[in-house]
Order: structure tokens, then sequence, then C-alpha cells
């Protein structure tokens, strides 16, 4: 099999704990940068990754769980949640108690904690009393009441809502047709790449999804339980803090042969 790109997930894959990229990392990347393709997917923002893609070359990115797709930092497809009911949802979850809710548009977000707020943006902040239902592409929240969230049908607002294997109190809600394998099929038919010529790197649930359609799958070690036993695969390149590293000296992770430009 020959790697024509490898997607990699960053928030306990590429970072470390303290959300930095190791110097060794960022030099493997640009090392692989110039023989293959590097794909992000992540549940961040595109504004959120920016200070990470600038340290190596990417060819596109799949952000927000699959809400917003990128073909080099050209939009090429995204996918909102329903304008219509949300707005009654977020209401509905500040109802059950102390929650922290933040809005996130494509480029800009709203968030009902003031300290994250920042006067000239992107980060805003709102009691979300009232706000712009249009472009929203996803819905975090953290909050104590755990079992009224999970309580909630959230396909009656067009919605779904995804957990955190390592931060129970957090939630994600997207569009229900979203996720990052349908985000990436998206990205490599637009890059012409075939996805069972690609390996991903990843740690978390909404992983999962990325690791059935891949050609490889490869959890690092500090990976949530479940998503190794289901992939039941050895580690791979794997350095402290959650970084991964590929081997350039004999350039086969996996035994594979990795593709060129």
């Amino acid at each position: 099999m020959e790697v024509k790109a490898i997607v990699l997930d960053l928030d306990g894959t590429l970072l470390k704990n303290d959300k930095t990229i190791s110097d060794y990392t960022i030099d493997i990347l640009q090392r692989y940068s110039m023989i293959g393709k590097i794909i992000v997917a992540t549940g961040r923002s595109i504004y959120r990754i920016k200070n990470y893609v600038s340290k190596f070359e990417t060819i596109g990115s799949v952000n927000n769980n699959g809400g917003a797709i990128y073909k080099g930092t050209e939009l090429i497809k995204k996918y909102d949640i329903d304008p219509n009911s949300i707005k009654d949802l977020v209401h509905r979850i500040q109802a059950l108690g102390k929650t922290e809710v933040s809005v996130w548009y494509p480029t800009t977000n709203l968030t009902t904690n003031p300290v994250y707020a920042r006067p000239n943006g992107p980060t805003y902040y709102s009691t979300l009393e009232d706000f712009d239902t249009n472009e929203i592409q996803k819905i975090t929240i953290f909050t104590d009441e755990r079992e009224g969230m999970l309580a909630i049908d959230y396909s009656e607002y067009g919605c779904k809502l995804l957990l955190n294997a390592r931060e129970l109190n957090f939630f994600s809600i997207m569009n229900k047709n979203v996720n990052k394998s349908k985000g990436l099929k998206d990205l490599l038919e637009a890059l012409d790449i075939d996805p069972k010529t690609t390996i991903v790197f990843g740690d978390d649930l909404n992983d999962l999804d990325l690791f059935d359609m891949c050609g490889k799958s490869v959890a690092v070690s500090n990976a949530y339980e479940l998503v190794k036993d289901i992939l039941n695969i050895n580690n791979f390149g794997v350095i402290s803090g959650g970084s991964f590293a590929i081997d350039m000296q004999n350039k086969k992770p996996l035994g594979l042969t990795l593709g060129t430009k």
C-alpha cells in the first residue's frame, strides 16, 4: 500500500498536554511534507489551528468535526446546524443549571464565559439570550448536568451530541449528518485521493469513523482505552505528551511506503 496522505487529529494526538507541538514533531512533519501530503482533522475551527499548521505544510483540513472542510485555505463545503431550532436548544441546555456554552461560527465564536472573551475577537462574550443562528457549525458545553444533557433528544433539533472520552463534563453539538469521516471524504474527493491510500492518527471517540474509512489506522499511546480496544493494533510512532512521529529513516510506518507529491 502506497500512502499518499496522512490524516492527523490535533488534541491528544499531535498536541502535547500543554497544547503545543514539540520541536521534534515539527521537524518530522516538515520533512514528511516534502515527500507526502498532510491533512488535519480536528474539532477545532479553522482560526484555532492556524498557529499549528503554520509550522508545517498541509493540503487541507477538516474542521469542527466535519462541519467545515478546507482545501488549502479555501472553504469547499460546510454543514451548519439548523438555524430554526438551535436557539430553543441552547436555552433548554442553559435551563439545566450551571453551564458554560460556546457557539461556533466559521471565523468567530460566542461564549457565556467572559474569561475567554476578547475585545477584538475572535471570541466574544454573550449571554446567548439572543444570537445569530445562521452558519453555526458547532456548540460546545461545559456542565455538571451530565444526566440532563444525555436526556435530551437532539434529533428533534436536527442535531447530535458528541461525548468526550477525557472530559466527561464536556459536550459538542453538531449537525446530525456531520462527522470527521464525511468531511474527510469530501476533502479527499476534491483532492482526488483514495481514502484507502491514507493513514490516520487519532486518540478519541470522534476519530473512530476516520479509522473505518482510512487505509491504516493508528491510536497513539495515550488514546482512550476504548479506542485502542476497537482498533486492536500496536501503537506506532508515539512520543510523550500525545505527540506522534514518523520514522523518517526507513520511511515505512507500519510497513507502508510513503507516496510523493
